[in-house]
């Protein structure tokens, strides 16, 4: 008698360990999509605030004084923080402002 190669046993965990990574790719194939939707609508919308800190914080370092210069109608900390970043990273150009906060 010919034993056989593959036994009834081992043909059904390899089944299971097939459909186990069947699941586990599916589930990783939803979360990456659920990311990149994720991604393109929180990066879809403009947030003024930040234009807003980013800029009055450079007035408050140009010696502009913050609610009699400048009007603004949020609390001042967001704008000093701006400006403590600005002070220490010294950018040169609004797009290492950016990078920097």
């Amino acid at each position: 008698m010919i034993k056989a190669l593959v036994s009834p046993k081992r043909i059904v965990m390899l089944r299971k360990a097939i459909l186990n990574i069947g699941k586990i790719i599916f589930i990783l194939m939803i979360l990456y999509s659920l990311f990149v939707i994720y991604n393109r609508v929180i990066f879809s919308f403009q947030f003024t605030d930040e234009g807003d800190n980013i800029s009055i914080g450079k007035y408050i370092l140009e010696g502009k004084t913050l609610y009699k210069d400048i009007f603004s109608q949020h609390q001042p900390l967001t704008y000093y923080i701006s400006a403590i970043i600005q002070k220490i990273a010294q950018p040169q150009n609004i797009l290492m402002v950016i990078k920097r906060h």
